[in-house]
């Protein structure tokens, strides 16, 4: 089972994901906010509410949530370098 150290969401639709093991991944959750029960996740400033859980990201106020296994394999692997640059962006 894989634990989120440390979470950045950036709307509309990724999360920034810093796994125990020092492994970065960036999860494109656009499919997921396609399904009813994540609908209000489109609008950003909700999306923007995600809490990490360690084992999961938790939108308490819509009671949702997403396994770090799951943003686990959604996610592509980013070195940290490349999170940097981006967030710089």
């Amino acid at each position: 089972m894989k634990k989120i150290i440390k979470i950045e969401i950036h709307p509309p639709n990724e999360i920034f994901c810093y796994f125990e093991g020092g492994i970065n991944k960036k999860a494109d959750i656009s499919e997921c906010l396609k399904t009813p029960v994540f609908e209000p996740l489109n609008n950003p400033i909700n999306l923007l509410k995600g809490e990490n859980k360690g084992y999961f990201v938790e939108w308490p106020d819509w009671d949702v949530d997403l396994s770090a296994d799951t943003l686990w394999h959604l996610g592509t692997t980013v070195f940290k370098e490349t999170l940097e640059r981006e967030s710089v962006l």
